[in-house]
C-alpha cells in the first residue's frame, strides 16, 4: 500500500512537471511573447522579466526528481526488495529491462532539457528555435510515460501508445497553459495599469483558442483510451478502475464549466470594455473584470492540480480484464 502511495505521488509530480514545462514554453512562444526587454529582437523572447524561464527550470527539477524516484520505485516493484535493498539493483534494471531502456532515453532527454534551460537562463533571452526544440524534448519525455505504462502492454509504437501520448500532451497543453497564464495574469504579480490590461487581452484571446483546441483533442483521445481500457461500458461503475475514471471525468466536467465561464462571460466582457477603455469608468471596470478573470483562472489551475492527482492514481490501477 505504501509503495502504491509513493508511486502515485511520484507520478503526480511527473504529470505536474510535464504540464508546467509545456505551459512555460507555450507561454513564451505564443501566449505571452511580449514579456521581454525593450528593443529585443523578434526571434529573441522570454527575457529576464519573463516568469516562464523560472517555471521551466522548476519543471525540470520536478521531472528530474520524479524520473529518479520512479526508477527507484519500479526497481522495488520488479525486485520485490525493500527500498534500501533495491537501490544497488537500479543499474541492472536500466541495463536489462524494457523499462530501463526507455528510462535511459528519458534521462538523456532530460539532460538536453537542462542544457536548453541553461542557454535560456544565462543568455537572458532565447531564440524561438531553442524553445521549440525544448518543447519537442518535453513531448519526448511524455512519450516515455506512454512507452512504459499499460498502453505499451501490446508492444512498442502501437496506436494505443500514441493515443495515450496524444492524450497526455493535450492534458499538459491545457493544464500547463492555464497554470502559466494564471501566474502571468495574477493580480499580485502583473501591472494593474489599464494599458497593461489592454495588452494582456490579446494573450487571453490566444489562451482561449489554445485551451479549446487542447480540450477537443483531450476529449477525443480520452474516449478512444477509455474504449480500449474498459471491455464493457458497465466497467465504468462496477470496477475500481472505472470509479477512478469517473472521478476524473467529473472533475474534468467542472473544469470545462469553469473554462466556459472564462470564455463566454469574462472574455466577451473584456473585449467590450476594451473598446471603450479610453473612458476612465470603462478602464476601471475593465481592470476589475480582469482581476475577477485572473482569480477564476487561478481557481481553474488549482482544480487542474487535483485532476492530475486523480490521473496519477488512475495510472497505478490495472484496467479490468475482458
Amino acid at each position: 500500500m505504501a509503495d502504491k502511495i509513493w508511486m502515485t505521488g511520484l507520478t503526480w509530480l511527473d504529470l505536474i512537471g510535464l504540464a508546467i514545462a509545456t505551459g512555460a514554453l507555450v507561454e513564451t512562444l505564443w501566449l505571452f511573447p511580449a514579456a521581454q526587454p525593450a528593443g529585443g529582437k523578434a526571434e529573441n523572447i522570454g527575457g529576464h522579466g519573463h516568469p516562464a524561464r523560472r517555471l521551466f527550470g522548476l519543471s525540470l527539477c520536478l521531472l528530474s526528481v520524479s524520473t529518479l524516484g520512479l526508477l527507484w520505485a519500479r526497481t522495488v516493484t520488479m525486485s520485490g526488495m525493500s527500498w534500501r535493498e533495491a537501490l544497488p539493483e537500479v543499474p541492472l534494471i536500466l541495463q536489462q529491462t524494457h523499462f530501463g531502456g526507455v528510462w535511459l532515453w528519458r534521462l538523456a532527454i532530460l539532460a538536453l532539457g537542462w542544457v536548453a534551460w541553461w542557454r535560456w537562463y544565462y543568455s537572458g533571452t532565447a531564440k524561438r528555435g531553442l524553445l521549440s526544440v525544448a518543447l519537442l524534448l518535453t513531448a519526448a519525455v511524455a512519450f516515455t510515460r506512454s512507452a512504459t505504462g499499460h498502453p505499451a502492454d501490446q508492444g512498442d509504437f502501437t496506436l494505443r501508445e500514441f493515443s495515450d501520448w496524444l492524450h497526455m500532451m493535450a492534458a499538459a497543453l491545457w493544464t500547463g497553459s492555464v497554470i502559466g497564464s494564471a501566474i502571468m495574469l495574477s493580480p499580485w504579480l502583473r501591472d494593474r495599469q489599464p494599458a497593461a490590461v489592454r495588452t494582456s487581452i490579446g494573450s487571453i484571446n490566444r489562451l482561449s483558442g489554445l485551451a479549446g483546441l487542447a480540450l477537443a483533442l483531450l476529449l477525443a483521445t480520452g474516449i478512444v483510451n477509455a474504449w480500449w481500457a474498459l471491455p464493457t461500458f458497465a466497467d465504468l461503475w462496477t470496477t475500481t478502475y472505472g470509479h477512478t475514471l469517473l472521478a476524473k471525468l467529473t472533475l474534468t466536467a467542472v473544469l470545462i464549466a469553469t473554462g466556459a465561464l472564462n470564455r463566454y462571460y469574462f472574455l466577451p466582457g473584456l473585449r467590450a470594455l476594451e473598446a471603450g477603455s479610453d473612458n476612465a469608468s470603462a478602464a476601471e471596470n475593465m481592470s476589475s473584470l480582469h482581476n475577477r478573470f485572473a482569480m477564476s483562472l487561478i481557481i481553474e489551475a488549482l482544480l487542474m492540480l487535483l485532476v492530475l492527482s486523480v490521473a496519477a492514481s488512475l495510472t497505478q490501477g490495472a484496467p479490468p480484464q475482458p
